[in-house]
C-alpha cells in the first residue's frame, strides 16, 4: 500500500495547503514525539478497506477486489476507508479505480462529502467510513490487467489537512455471493439462474406473488388469486 499527502492524480495542493498539511500535526505534537496511534509516524493517513455498509476488511497489495453485481444492472466494488489524525468534520472523499500500467480511469468518477461515522469500538484511535459504492464502467476491462484503487480525503475544519494512499496489483473477479446458478446476473428470484431477466421472486417481488401457476392473467401483482384461471 503507497501512502502520501499529494498526487497529480487528484490534482495539486496549493502552496498554502501544503503548508498547513505539513505544520499543524507538528505543532500539534508539541515536540513530544510521533503519535504512535498514527500507522505512518505523525501525519494524517488513511487505508483502503473493502465491504458494505457496516463491515470493513482491510485491503493489501496484490489482493482481490470483488466486483458486486448492482440491483440495477450496473457492478460495484465495495470501498471502505479509516483514518487517523484527520477527520472529524464532514471530508471531501475522492475514489478511483484504475489500470496498473497506463492508469486508465475504469471507474465512474467517485467525489462525495461524507463523514467517518461507523460505529466503532470505544478504544478505537480511528475513524471508518464503510460501503462506498465505486461502479465499474467495463467489468472485462477490468478482469483483464492489474488496477490501482485510489483515495484522497480532505478536510477541511483543521486548515484542509489531506492524505492520499493507494493500494496496487489488485485482480478484479466477480463476487460469487452475486452469480447465479445458469448465469442469471440478476436477482435472485426463487427459481435461480432461469436465463431471463429476472423478476426477483416471491420473497423480493414488489407486490403480492400469484399464488396460483394456472392463473392466466400476466403480470398479476395484487391480491393473491385463488386458482380461478382468470
Amino acid at each position: 500500500m503507497m501512502t502520501r499527502h499529494a498526487s497529480s492524480n487528484f490534482g495539486l495542493l496549493s502552496i498554502g495547503t501544503a503548508l498547513i498539511a505539513l505544520l499543524v500535526p507538528l505543532l500539534a505534537s508539541g515536540g513530544c514525539g510521533d503519535d504512535t496511534s498514527m500507522p505512518d509516524g505523525g501525519g494524517p493517513h488513511i487505508e483502503i478497506g473493502t465491504g458494505p455498509i457496516g463491515e470493513y476488511t482491510p485491503v493489501a497489495d496484490g489482493d482481490t477486489a470483488l466486483l458486486v453485481r448492482g440491483s440495477q444492472g450496473g457492478q460495484h466494488v465495495w470501498v471502505g476507508l479509516r483514518a487517523w489524525g484527520l477527520v472529524t468534520s464532514p471530508a471531501l472523499i475522492q475514489l478511483r479505480l484504475e489500470g496498473e500500467s497506463d492508469g486508465e480511469m475504469l471507474s465512474i468518477p467517485f467525489q462525495v462529502r461524507l463523514t467517518f461515522s461507523d460505529t466503532l469500538p470505544p478504544d478505537a484511535d480511528y475513524t471508518q467510513l464503510s460501503g462506498l459504492s465505486l461502479v465499474v464502467i467495463d467489468p472485462d476491462v477490468a478482469f483483464s490487467q492489474p488496477v490501482t484503487i485510489r483515495a484522497r480525503v480532505l478536510e477541511n475544519r483543521t486548515g484542509g489537512l489531506e492524505a492520499e494512499t493507494a493500494v496496487t496489483g489488485l485482480t478484479v473477479e466477480w463476487d460469487p455471493d452475486t452469480i447465479l446458478p445458469g448465469g442469471d446476473a440478476g436477482l435472485r428470484d426463487g427459481d435461480a439462474g432461469d436465463g431471463s431477466l429476472p423478476d426477483a421472486g416471491d420473497d423480493l417481488d414488489g407486490a403480492v406473488p400469484d399464488a396460483s401457476p394456472g392463473d392466466a392473467a400476466i403480470g398479476d401483482a395484487g391480491a393473491m388469486d385463488a386458482g380461478d384461471g382468470s
